[in-house]
C-alpha cells in the first residue's frame, strides 16, 4: 500500500458511518461540547472496561459478567493472545480507525492503548482531564486510565493501537531499553499488574519524521499480503518509538506525563528482563545498589509481581519467541531460558500460556 492510497483508505466512509453522518452531524455541529448526550458521557459511573479474549482476541465488555470473570481479567489484565488463533504481526499488535460521526463512552482498557491523530483534531477526556489533540500528537495509556471522545467530523481521523503485553519483545529492544522516562513509562504500563491509572500525551505535531514512519507503519499494517509486511510493520514500530524517545529526550516540554514514572525502578525490570536467564535477586541488588528485599518491595508495589514471578514471564517470553521462530526442542528452549527442570519449566508455561508448548 502507497501512502497516497493509505490516506484514501483511512479517509474513506465505513457503512456505519455513512449512517451515522446522516443522523447525527447537524445534531452535533450545533450542540459540540453542550448536548445532552456530553453530560451523559461526563457523568457516566462505572466506564466500560474492555479486554481481549483468548479464543478470538476480540475486545469485550465486561461490565455485565459474573464477579468471579470481572477479578480474574483485572487481576490478570489480558491473557496472552499467543493462545489466541492469531497470525503474524496480529498476535501482538492491532491498529484500527475510530468510527467518525459519533462519540465514544467513557471506558478503561485492561492493556495498552495509543491513540494517535492522524488528521484533523478531537477532544480526548482522559483519567479526567481534557487534551486536545491535534494531527501528529499520541496519547499512551496504561491499564486502567479511563478516557472517552468527543464527537468527530469528517476530517479528524483518530487511530487506536492496541499493544499486548508481549509486544515488548518487539518494541523495547535494547535500543529502547535505557534511564529515559518514556521506556520507563512503557515498561510499566506493558508489565505491570497493577490498573492505577497513568498515561502521556505527546505533543507531536508537525514532527515530518514521526508522522511519516507512523504512515510506513500503517501500509505495512492494512497490507499484511505484502512480501515481509509483518518485519517491517516490527522495523517501522520501533522507528515511531525510538523517534519519540528522541523527540520527547530532546524537547521534554512535547512529553506531558499525569505521573512521571520510576525510572529506577523500571532500570531494575530491564536488568532482570535483560539477563532473566541466571540473574538473581542478589545480582539485581549489587547491580542496582539496593538491598534485596528493598527491590522485592519495590517491585510488588509498582508492578503488582513478585521477583520470581517477573523473571519467570520474561523468561517464558523468551521460550515462546525461540519456539515460535525455530525448530528448537522444548528441552532446549527450557535450558537457554534458566530451566534445568523441564517439569517445572511446563508447569510454569502452562500457567502464563495456559496450553503446553506447540500446542
Amino acid at each position: 500500500m502507497k501512502i497516497s492510497e493509505l490516506d484514501a483508505f483511512l479517509k474513506e466512509l465505513m457503512p456505519n458511518e455513512v449512517e451515522l453522518k446522516e443522523i447525527n452531524q447537524k445534531y452535533y455541529t450545533e450542540n459540540r461540547g453542550e448536548g445532552e448526550l456530553f453530560s451523559v458521557m461526563r457523568n457516566v459511573d462505572k466506564p466500560y472496561v474492555y479486554y481481549y479474549t483468548v479464543d478470538d482476541n476480540l475486545s469485550v465488555q465486561i461490565n455485565n459478567c459474573p464477579p468471579h470473570v470481572k477479578k480474574e481479567v483485572l487481576q490478570r489484565r489480558t491473557p496472552p493472545s499467543f493462545d489466541a488463533m492469531m497470525k503474524g504481526v496480529n498476535r501482538w499488535l492491532c491498529i484500527q480507525r475510530h468510527v467518525r460521526f459519533t462519540p465514544h463512552y467513557r471506558h478503561m482498557h485492561t492493556y495498552v492503548e495509543i491513540n494517535y491523530m492522524y488528521s484533523g483534531s478531537c477532544i480526548n477526556k482522559v483519567d479526567g482531564r481534557d487534551i486536545e489533540m491535534q494531527a501528529g500528537d499520541f496519547i499512551f495509556m496504561k491499564p486502567g486510565s479511563v478516557h472517552s471522545i468527543l464527537w468527530t467530523g469528517e476530517d479528524d481521523i483518530l487511530i487506536n493501537i492496541i499493544l499486548m503485553p508481549h509486544a515488548a519483545s518487539v518494541i523495547l529492544d535494547k535500543t529502547l531499553i535505557g534511564a529515559n522516562v518514556l521506556s520507563s513509562f512503557l515498561i510499566e504500563a506493558l508489565y505491570s499488574d497493577t490498573t492505577r491509572p497513568n498515561h502521556v500525551f505527546l505533543k507531536m505535531r508537525g514532527t515530518e519524521s514521526i508522522q511519516n514512519a507512523m504512515a510506513r507503519l500503517m501500509c505495512e499494517y492494512f497490507d499484511p499480503n505484502v512480501v515481509a509486511a509483518e518485519v517491517l510493520t516490527e522495523s517501522y514500530l520501533r522507528t515511531v518509538f525510538a523517534l519519540l524517545w528522541r523527540e520527547s529526550t530532546l524537547y521534554p516540554e512535547k512529553a506531558i506525563y499525569a505521573k512521571k514514572p520510576n525510572t529506577k525502578v523500571a532500570e531494575i525490570l530491564s536488568y532482570i528482563r535483560e539477563n532473566c536467564f541466571d540473574c538473581t535477586r542478589d545480582s539485581v541488588a549489587l547491580h542496582v545498589g539496593y538491598n534485596r528485599n528493598y527491590i522485592s518491595s519495590l517491585l510488588v508495589e509498582h508492578y503488582g509481581k513478585s521477583f520470581v514471578d517477573i523473571r519467570n514471564e520474561f523468561r517464558m517470553e523468551r521460550a515462546e519467541k525461540l519456539l515460535s521462530s525455530s525448530d528448537i526442542s522444548v528441552r532446549d528452549a527450557a535450558e537457554q531460558c534458566g530451566f534445568t527442570n523441564i517439569t517445572q519449566f511446563y508447569k510454569v508455561y502452562r500457567e502464563y500460556f495456559g496450553r503446553l508448548p506447540r500446542k
